[in-house]
């Protein structure tokens, strides 16, 4: 009798905690991408009225091999870092130094849509990219819009000179617009601008690769300069990873005591 109800507690507490477990664990998938590793099309242009003085538009001969976009996609992958390919706006040297900006205009609607209607099932959503800069841009500002609401970011201080840098953005703080927030994340938006200004007279590279939009079944993500998501498990993940040990451990223990009875 004592075996049978030994092994109905053990039972009844490995199932439980399978069910538990099961959805204890984050899951992060990457959603949609654009890695330029082809001329994506008009969906990704020059912004009328730029100034870019040298080379802009796609191009294939330089692309960013150092920043995984989607190294925390433990689910469905991505191609980052995708290598040759990228978006490029670069300046031109001047002589006497005058002000040039320009932007590269996304209307890529796999990001600019409701995340939780096309994308549903996922708690939180990161969008980010790779950044080249030879040097560092005198702005750098992130522009969502539909011609009525307009919301700007300014991500400058994620970037550094003569590297790929990784760029996050923040859908719950740090913009300035219509809201201090984007309360879904870009539904009913039309177009996206990442815009970039020269700093000095010299001649000066910028580059964007590896557009990616992230998903991430649980709600504690965050982006940040430092890396953008994270899947770390929930702290109820920790201490069911030690349910676990003690649950096989008491198993073990049954097992044994259970030999013991019916040697006697």
């Amino acid at each position: 009798m004592k075996r049978t109800k030994n092994h109905q507690i053990v039972t009844s507490a490995a199932a439980a905690l399978f069910l538990v477990t099961g959805s204890a664990f984050a899951v992060i998938d990457v959603l949609h991408q654009e890695d330029f590793t082809s001329n994506p099309g008009g969906s990704y242009s020059v912004l009328g009225g730029s100034s870019f003085s040298g080379a802009s538009g796609f191009t294939g001969g330089f692309g960013n091999t150092t920043e995984d976009m989607d190294a925390t996609a433990d689910g469905v992958p991505g191609t980052s870092p995708s290598g040759a390919g990228s978006f490029q706006g670069s300046f031109g040297a001047q002589g006497a130094p005058s002000p040039e900006t320009g932007t590269l205009r996304i209307t890529d609607a796999g990001f600019l849509t409701d995340f939780a209607t096309t994308y549903a099932g996922y708690a939180s959503y990161s969008l980010g990219f790779a950044f080249y800069a030879s040097v560092v841009p005198a702005d750098f500002i992130i522009t969502i819009g539909n011609g009525v609401d307009t919301y700007l970011f300014n991500a400058l201080s994620q970037v550094s000179a003569g590297v790929w840098n990784d760029i996050w953005l923040n859908f719950s703080s740090g913009w300035i617009g219509s809201g201090s927030s984007i309360p879904t994340p870009l539904s009913g938006m039309t177009y996206m601008d990442i815009t970039w200004s020269r700093n000095g007279t010299a001649a000066q590279q910028f580059y964007v690769d590896d557009i990616t939009l992230l998903g991430n079944t649980s709600s504690s993500s965050s982006s940040s300069s430092s890396g953008g998501p994270s899947a770390v498990p929930e702290p109820n993940t920790v201490n069911l990873l030690g349910f676990v040990a003690l649950m096989s451990l008491a198993l073990r223990r049954f097992r044994g005591f259970d030999k013991g009875v019916a040697a006697a």
